[in-house]
């Protein structure tokens, strides 16, 4: 039996990451194309408790990291005053 709310046969149903709220998930899940990945968006509240709270479904090129290393330790280094 498949609970997942997919409408063609072809996307994927992901889940957000747990959450300790009380109150259950803001999201139950979101359907994704083939070659499609999801950002979920945190929100984090005073005495350490976070929530999804959202998302972004972005292409996997777009969401590997283009950090430039050479220019952060330069950054830090040498910061601009």
């Amino acid at each position: 039996m498949n609970n997942s709310p997919q409408s063609d046969p072809s996307e994927k149903f992901v889940q957000p990451p747990l959450s300790y709220a009380r109150e259950g998930p803001a999201l139950v899940g979101v359907n994704l194309a083939p070659g499609e990945e999801v950002r979920w968006i945190w929100t984090h509240y005073p005495g350490g408790r976070s929530v999804v709270t959202g998302y972004e479904i972005v292409k996997p090129e777009a969401s590997e990291s283009r950090f430039d290393f050479q220019n952060a330790v330069k950054n830090w280094l040498w910061p601009k005053q």
